[in-house]
């Protein structure tokens, strides 16, 4: 039976990406008017590609072998709060999008889920929950900052280009390099500045650390691909600049 809590959660990250997978079937399928050329994936692209990674995360975590000496079981309560958690966080992803945006709530689900996961691999008694609680307002105070950098000079490179009739700095190519570089040249020296300093930290704040790294990630990573690539409308709620 050892390693039975492990799998558990991962079973219920399979779970709820199922459920993700199957919200994004039940979508409509609209595509930007004018999109001649299907630079557009539609509406259902980001749920189907993030209940897709997610499932992915869940079967790498049943299907992977085991090593010879286990860690000690989580607490018999752990996996059902991580299960409650991560339902509760989904459904409030699905009803707080439209008022507090991508960019945002997804950094703040992202990070709740690994946080929860974390949790459950270290153990209740090894977790501390003030940590964990500003480790959340961090990863949403440096979700802005990436976001309003990268907005900033794609923006106004965007203009310049426009009025000059410079091609590459009005192109969607020249925004989403130069939003790349303004939000990388933030969150890289930010995130190695972080790993230097994992020597000095706790297990909960070494968790807490490597979850504003990963869920910053991973969100800029989704905003890039399907906003400034493919053009997916997404809710800029509280960031609406």
């Amino acid at each position: 039976m050892k390693g039975l809590s492990g799998r558990t959660g991962a079973v219920v990250v399979c779970l709820v990406a199922l459920l993700v997978i199957l919200h994004g079937f039940s979508l409509e399928q609209r595509r930007m008017i004018g999109d001649e050329e299907g630079h557009d994936p539609g509406t259902r692209a980001l749920p189907l590609a993030s209940g897709a990674v997610m499932l992915a995360a869940g079967l790498y975590q049943i299907l992977r072998p085991r090593p010879a000496k286990e860690r000690p079981p989580a607490p018999a309560g752990g996996v059902r709060v991580l299960f409650l958690a991560t339902l509760g966080a989904s459904v409030a992803y699905i009803l707080l999008l439209e008022w507090v945006g991508f960019v945002l709530l997804t950094t703040l689900f992202m990070y709740l889920l690994f946080v929860l996961n974390g949790r459950a691999a270290m153990g209740g008694a090894a977790f501390r929950i003030s940590p964990a609680l500003c480790g959340a307002g961090v990863a949403a105070m440096a979700a802005a900052v990436l976001y309003t950098a990268g907005r900033l000079v794609s923006r106004e490179l965007f203009y310049l280009g426009r009025d000059a009739g410079i091609g590459f700095l009005s192109s969607r190519t020249g925004s989403v390099l130069f939003f790349i570089l303004a939000s990388g040249l933030l969150f890289f020296p930010s995130a190695m500045a972080a790993h230097r300093w994992g020597r000095k930290r706790s297990g909960t704040e070494d968790l807490v650390v490597n979850s504003v790294i990963l869920s910053n990630g991973t969100t800029l990573f989704l905003f890039v691909v399907f906003r400034m690539m493919f053009r997916v409308t997404f809710p800029s709620g509280l960031l609406f600049w």
